[in-house]
């Protein structure tokens, strides 16, 4: 399955409190041969490269799994597809007025996909998207508590 994840797999790695639920998650991710799917030149692309700078300095199991996600996922094209900007397609019409501008990336992303799925901590988006569209969307606890005990 591919994931198109937004800002909050950033949050999650940088969160001591979540660290063992972001640490289960990409290990189920290995195990299940799941990707990642995201932007090149996006938001989140952005957050993700200050956290491989910012993890230095942060205490050693968050920076070994920081390390790991960056290496293992980021740079790994068996767990990430990096999306080009011409293999984004244009925002529909219908959903560009109701998705806030922000969040646009994110669903063009996913509509680039075979498996059209978007996994976000955003609500809004997620009403939204599953009122209003073809797109599959989970909030991020809602989707993990499944994921996981698959």
């Amino acid at each position: 399955m591919k994931i198109t994840v937004d800002e909050w797999i950033c949050h999650y790695l940088s969160d001591r409190e979540r660290l063992e639920l972001i640490s289960k998650f990409l290990q189920k991710m290995e195990e299940k041969c799941d990707k990642i799917v995201v932007k090149r030149g996006s938001k989140l692309m952005s957050k993700i490269w200050n956290i491989s700078k910012e993890s230095q300095y942060w205490e050693l199991e968050r920076r070994l799994l920081a390390k790991h996600f960056f290496n293992s996922f980021i740079k790994n094209s068996n767990k990430c597809e990096i999306l080009e900007e011409h293999e984004i397609p244009p925002m529909p019409t219908g959903l560009a007025q109701l998705v806030p501008k922000d969040d646009h990336y994110l669903v063009q992303t996913a509509l680039a996909t075979e498996d059209k799925f978007i996994l976000t901590t955003d609500e809004k988006l997620y009403k939204i998207i599953s009122s209003h569209s073809s797109i599959k969307i989970e909030l991020v606890e809602s989707f993990l508590s499944k994921y996981l005990a698959n």
